[in-house]
């Protein structure tokens, strides 16, 4: 699954977010796999556009979910 990102600033925290994304629409809104990954590919696109690590990581709602 590709994401456009308008610019790459950091990434850092890019795994990070996809896999603790990953997890969570898996484990608590018990999301079917293929939707798990491409909303964890969401996830760890947005935080690429962004500065740091966890400071880089958005909320649903800034992400979009």
């Amino acid at each position: 699954m590709a994401v456009e990102v308008e610019r790459v600033v950091d990434t850092t925290g890019a795994g990070d977010s996809f896999l603790g994304a990953l997890v969570h629409f898996l484990a608590t809104e018990r999301a079917p796999l293929t939707e798990a990954v491409v909303r964890a590919c969401v996830v760890a696109a947005y935080s690429v556009q962004r500065p740091g690590c966890q400071a880089s990581y958005g909320t649903k709602a800034q992400v979009g979910l």
